[in-house]
């Protein structure tokens, strides 16, 4: 019969982790790890309500107060995170789908809103005009009067709009001004006449004719007649092989990309509703309000921002990860789109889509349309790397690589673009 006796002959008594020695071997108190697990979950309880209260915890001193949770920490915490703004994304979302329809027509600060433009998961746009100066103008209103902790939430838009007011370029639309009224918070842009490229994705899809300038210029004023295909030839502007017009759009957008990287900024939220085509055929871009600042470099551990469109998310971004090279694949993703009329991952279930995403396996560009040119193929695929480090490293990059593509010329000698690997010679180009 085994005798039950304490470890070096001190008093029957339980320690931390064993409960008896049972013939010298020790047996752990808790077999089955339930102390550990309630530790994390103590530690995940603590982490999201930081989150919360916008104190943005480091997941490393985390890991580093907890060793023995250490890989669970780094593993599980950047998802919650993820998962922690999605929900907000999705409350805010249901909000903006029930806007009130009454707020048309009412004065919000120094603006009169003229009539709805569009309508996304972050907000409502309204045409507006300055009551005094007549200058008419976009309002962005965030509807946020129902969502917690709103006096925070301000704050940080406030300071979200001073950090988009500082981007100046033409392929950007400005924005003047942050305001409040009444519970509502909303950004004053400039107001672009045209529409986005959606639009023209849908128009190239349901017809083969070219597009002109003229149609866009009708849609935009609101016209919905269908534009007559006998127009004047110099008026088209892209037709579905118009490889040249399609990278030169890229461009446009990498270009604005750059800028606002330089400056700290990301957009988070590429694609074809958040791009805006003018009347002129030029490009800019808009929306930047879910990206915002680039991860801390002194702070590297600290998860990106996951808002933004499934559908065209970079892989890492799931994971909470993201930098300038998530713009560009998201870009990429755009770009594919528009030269096949065809999104990028077709799945309409929400998990199924993610499954999709992390997957990272579309279909091939030169099996939807075999015609495009094998050299833009390359560069809309490797913007589409699902590893961010075989990706363009910037925007700026994936720019000088489709301008090589559209002014038919090789790459630099040293240059590491997968233009200049794979192609050295010129070509012919649609328009």
């Amino acid at each position: 019969m085994p005798t039950l006796r304490s470890t070096m002959d001190e008093p029957l008594m339980p320690a931390d982790d064993t409960e008896a020695v049972l013939d010298g071997f020790p047996r752990s108190a808790d077999p089955e790890g339930i102390a550990a697990r309630e530790l994390l979950e103590v530690l995940v309880t603590r982490f999201t309500d930081e989150s919360r209260r916008g104190l943005n915890p480091s997941i490393e001193d985390y890991a580093r107060r907890n060793p023995d949770l250490a890989d669970e920490i780094r593993h599980l915490f950047p998802l919650l995170t993820t998962l922690e703004q999605w929900s907000v994304h999705k409350e805010v979302e249901a909000i903006a789908d029930n806007f009130p329809a009454d707020l048309r027509h009412r004065c919000l600060g120094d603006y009169r809103l003229l009539r709805e433009v569009g309508r996304g998961g972050m907000g409502v746009v309204f045409e507006a005009m300055h009551v005094e100066s007549s200058h008419r103008v976009a309002v962005k209103v965030l509807p946020l009067r129902q969502v917690p902790d709103l006096v925070r939430r301000q704050d940080q838009l406030r300071r979200e709009a001073a950090t988009l007011a500082q981007l100046r370029h033409r392929n950007i639309v400005p924005v003047y001004s942050f305001g409040q009224h009444q519970g509502y918070c909303y950004y004053v842009m400039q107001f672009v006449d045209g529409v986005n490229l959606g639009w023209l994705i849908q128009r190239l899809r349901e017809s083969p004719e070219a597009v002109k300038l003229a149609e866009i210029q009708e849609a935009a004023a609101g016209d919905i007649r269908h534009y007559s295909t006998t127009a004047e030839p110099s008026q088209k502007f892209l037709a579905r092989d118009s490889w040249n017009g399609f990278a030169k759009i890229g461009m446009q957008v990498g270009l604005a990309l750059s800028h606002a990287h330089e400056r700290g900024v990301l957009h988070n939220d590429i694609k074809p509703g958040n791009l805006l085509l003018n009347t002129e055929g030029r490009v800019v871009v808009t929306d930047f309000g879910v990206g915002l600042q680039q991860p801390d470099p002194e702070n590297p551990d600290q998860p990106g921002s996951a808002l933004g469109t499934l559908r065209y998310m970079a892989p890492e971004r799931l994971s909470g990860r993201c930098d300038g090279r998530s713009d560009v694949y998201s870009l990429g993703a755009t770009l594919y789109e528009l030269v096949c009329q065809t999104p990028l991952y077709l799945a309409s279930e929400r998990c199924e889509l993610m499954k999709q995403v992390r997957a990272a396996a579309p279909l091939p560009l030169l099996e939807l349309v075999p015609a495009i040119p094998r050299d833009f193929d390359a560069i809309i695929r490797r913007a589409l790397d699902p590893n961010p480090d075989r990706r363009y490293p910037t925007a700026q990059a994936f720019v000088s690589d489709l301008l090589r593509f559209v002014q038919g010329d090789a790459a630099d000698a040293g240059s590491a673009s997968v233009f200049g690997r794979l192609f050295g010679r010129r070509r012919s180009r649609g328009p």
